[in-house]
């Protein structure tokens, strides 16, 4: 069993590692909770609860090539249920999974917090402090549910700072450039999301075609909240009648 004081010098290793090959300093801080998020996925699917979640956001870009730092998990449940109690119950299978990562999830600090009130569905973000070795940090996992998933979800790899690459279900990117342009559509202008441009972007630069099947995730349940943004910016700027 992997210690987390060596988990953690590794860590360290890996960071500078990085660093003389990009040339860019890359804060160890950085590192240390990607490699806590990471290893909450890996046990996430060596339980029963695999299959129920979705892997989506700022993780998922780097199955397509795309790598960014990110503080949180991002799924979408596709048949859990969701609830504070459930949530709790599978964070806690996912601490007690017997995995060589150095990673010590405490679940006596588990918190959920309702963060989509007002949308149709809810959305619940779960926090765990984690340690590796002398680092304390926190592993936080953002669960939605109830939004279109087009095309279907497809097994994707992610890659790891340490250990073997993750294998689970995600978003295809197609997916993901639907999402993150709707949520541009739903914040307009007072958005200060400016990653969601990037990573469309970066998306696109990395092979994502845009073709009818784009056109077709963005429009399968999300084609109400453009058509109502766009005619309230038109309505907004005076164009209504042009």
């Amino acid at each position: 069993m992997n210690t987390g004081t060596t988990t953690f010098k590794q860590i360290q290793a890996a960071a500078r590692s990085t660093a003389a090959k990009t040339g860019r300093a890359v804060p160890t801080q950085e590192y240390l909770t990607r490699h806590v998020l990471e290893s909450f996925l890996d046990r996430l699917t060596r339980t029963p609860h695999a299959e129920d979640f979705v892997l989506k956001g700022g993780i998922l870009l780097a199955a397509y090539g795309v790598r960014r730092p990110t503080k949180d998990v991002d799924a979408n449940a596709v048949t859990a249920e969701v609830s504070t109690a459930h949530l709790s119950t599978v964070v806690r299978d996912i601490a007690a999974v017997d995995a060589p990562d150095g990673v010590v999830f405490d679940v006596d600090t588990i918190t959920v917090q309702e963060i989509r009130e007002q949308a149709d569905y809810p959305g619940y973000r779960v926090r765990v402090k984690a340690a590796i070795g002398p680092w304390q940090g926190v592993a936080a996992w953002d669960v939605s549910t109830g939004d279109p998933i087009v095309p279907a979800p497809r097994p994707v790899r992610v890659g790891r700072v340490l250990g073997e690459p993750i294998e689970l279900l995600g978003y295809a990117p197609e997916t993901a450039i639907a999402e993150k342009g709707v949520t541009i559509l739903e914040r307009g202008i007072t958005s200060t999301r400016w990653r969601d441009y990037i990573d469309i972007v970066q998306l696109a630069r990395h092979g994502v075609d845009t073709d009818e099947i784009l056109r077709s995730a963005h429009l399968a349940g999300y084609g109400n909240v453009g058509q109502a943004k766009w005619a309230a910016w038109r309505r907004k700027e005076g164009l209504d009648m042009i």
